[in-house]
């Protein structure tokens, strides 16, 4: 009897600590959703320069051309290249050379990833805000303003349509690839592919993650952003991206007008290593 009462009472300490344990993993997994492993770039091109720009809170750690680093630049267009999650600066690497043919280029460590001085990840407005930052700095470098083209990719151009949407004076052409266009369908999907049948009991992730970030997922809206875009852009998507649906590439072309330019046999955010100088042809060909 005594040891069917020890029994009994063992399995419901089990059972009152299952929850504790379920949301403590979720705690741990938002901490590194959020704080994702640094990988830090290692193929900085001959043609750049290690450039530091203001902003605040964080100063901006990035690549530039050396000619724009050192306030002589030589074309008068400049391209921001933005990576996405997960990434770093050496997603532009074969990109890069093909640019510097005919532009400036500047590539930011993005928010709480590469070398970047932030803690954590923006989840949009983060990286909008560095975006910005760098294109002040650019246009800083010049005598007569440049044209300056904004090429993001993934999380990286979602962050491109906030920005140009926020300071539309300081930006001549908006190209994206992979973007999601809300980011609480992005999260939906994310979490799909992460976690497929288990996707409900663990949502916390997503909520503790974005009370990290001290941010409201239901208005981070690059569709609603796009909407006010009245320059040249592009928008592309992967025939093959298993992230991301291709409604939000084609939600994001309709608001902003933009030219939907589908690829097939492309994965998610790999355009710029598959096809460097078809990417490189379009960017220029806009600017």
């Amino acid at each position: 009897m005594e040891k069917r009462k020890a029994l009994r009472k063992r399995i419901l300490i089990y059972l009152a600590a299952l929850p504790l344990f379920h949301l403590a993993l979720c705690w741990f997994l938002a901490r590194s959703y959020v704080r994702p492993a640094r990988l830090v770039s290692v193929e900085r091109p001959a043609s750049c320069s290690d450039v530091v720009i203001d902003h605040d809170p964080h100063n901006l750690v990035a690549w530039a051309s050396s000619g724009l680093a050192a306030g002589t630049p030589s074309h008068d267009t400049v391209v921001i290249l933005a990576h996405g999650y997960g990434s770093n600066r050496d997603h532009f690497v074969d990109l890069i050379p093909l640019l510097s043919e005919s532009a400036e280029v500047v590539v930011p460590a993005m928010h709480g990833q590469d070398s970047s001085h932030a803690a954590m990840v923006g989840f949009g407005p983060g990286e909008a805000a560095e975006i910005v930052s760098a294109a002040q700095w650019a246009r800083s470098q010049y005598l007569v303003l440049p044209r300056v083209v904004v090429f993001g990719v993934s999380l990286g151009g979602s962050a491109a349509w906030l920005a140009a949407s926020a300071e539309p004076e300081l930006f001549d052409v908006v190209i994206t690839e992979g973007a999601f266009s809300t980011l609480d369908e992005a999260n939906e999907e994310f979490m799909d592919a992460v976690f497929g049948w288990r996707k409900s009991v663990m949502r916390p992730v997503m909520w503790f993650a974005y009370r990290m970030g001290g941010l409201d997922a239901s208005s981070v809206r690059p569709v609603d952003a796009a909407a006010t875009w009245e320059g040249p852009s592009l928008v592309i998507h992967g025939h093959e991206d298993r992230l991301f649906d291709l409604s939000h590439a084609e939600d994001l072309a309709e608001a902003s007008g933009a030219e939907l330019w589908l690829v097939d046999e492309l994965r998610h955010a790999q355009l710029a290593g598959d096809q460097p100088a078809e990417l490189a042809s379009r960017i220029l060909g806009l600017s």
